[in-house]
This record gives structure tokens, C-alpha cells and sequence, in this order.
């Protein structure tokens, strides 16, 4: 019914609603009405990833994504872009933030993935900090807000030689 194409045997990130008993008015069930974020689950990772960071921490906000090496050529979610080994990411409330004096920072993993959870709502600066061998620093601004997420993915360039 969403479009999709479900394959017998394979894992599955699925995009659907739960209706409880007395929203559907007989027994509890899923409905799905298109195909939204529905993939298959090797495809869904930073989704899944996601989920599960968000049931862990479910007070305050997520701030999330990934930094990875970005390659002439590929589109900006290629699976062609590769993790860069030793990036962090600082997270700070926004320099005219009077009430937001949050200041976090966490390297990246092994997959360039990143989370700050339990965020009070407010502006933050998010930089990325990568190695010698690529381009500047990189810095995004983002706004929470009350119990709110924002995934915001970064892309550096390696410096040519």
C-alpha cells in the first residue's frame, strides 16, 4: 500500500503510525499511508541510529548528523563520502544566546556519526573541527526548539596538494 517493495527476509526501516485501541476502535495497528522514510535497514542506519538516540534521551533536544569527506563527483548523501577519522564537533549556545550557556563536544565515530542530546530549547553555533588536510573550519548555525531535533549533516573538502 506505501509503494514499497518489501523483499521476504530482509530488515526493514518502516515509516507508519500507530493507531491505539481506542484511536482505531478495535484492535491496536500500524498504518502506513506512503512510502515516507520506509528503506531497507542497511540503507537507514543514521535513521535507526536516530530512533534509538532519541528513546535513550527523550527529554530535551537532539542535535545530530554525520561528518564525513565529501567526493568531487558524488551527491551530498553518496555513500561515497567516507568518515574523517579525528573530526569533532563543538556545540555552543550562540554568542548573543544570554540564556543558553551550553558548551559540548564530542568526536566524531568510527561512521562520522555525532549527537548532543538532552539540549534546552535556544540558538547554538555547531562547528565542525576536521584535521589538517581539509578545508577551514566549518560552522552552522541551528535553533531548538522545546524538546526538538535538528540533523544537520556536514561535507569538507580535502585540501588539494
Amino acid at each position: 500500500m506505501c509503494g514499497y517493495r518489501f523483499r521476504k527476509g530482509a530488515s526493514c526501516l518502516v515509516d507508519a503510525t500507530y493507531q491505539s485501541y481506542e484511536e482505531a476502535g478495535s484492535a491496536p495497528q500500524l498504518s502506513v499511508n506512503s512510502r515516507g522514510l520506509t528503506a531497507p535497514a542497511s540503507e537507514a542506519e543514521d535513521s535507526i541510529r536516530f530512533l534509538r538516540t532519541v528513546k535513550q534521551a527523550p527529554h530535551g533536544g537532539v542535535v545530530f548528523g554525520t561528518v564525513k569527506r565529501y567526493v568531487n563527483g558524488s551527491t551530498f548523501v553518496s555513500l561515497n563520502n567516507q568518515p574523517i577519522a579525528g573530526a569533532s564537533v563543538l556545540l555552543q549556545g550562540a554568542p548573543n544566546a544570554l540564556l543558553n550557556p551550553e558548551k559540548r563536544e564530542v568526536v566524531v565515530d568510527s561512521t562520522g556519526w555525532y549527537e548532543f542530546v538532552g539540549l534546552p530549547e535556544g540558538v547554538y553555533a555547531v562547528t565542525a573541527q576536521v584535521p589538517s588536510g581539509f578545508r577551514a573550519v566549518l560552522e552552522h548555525p541551528v535553533e531548538l526548539g522545546r524538546d526538538g531535533c535538528a540533523q544537520l549533516d556536514i561535507r569538507a573538502h580535502a585540501t588539494e596538494h
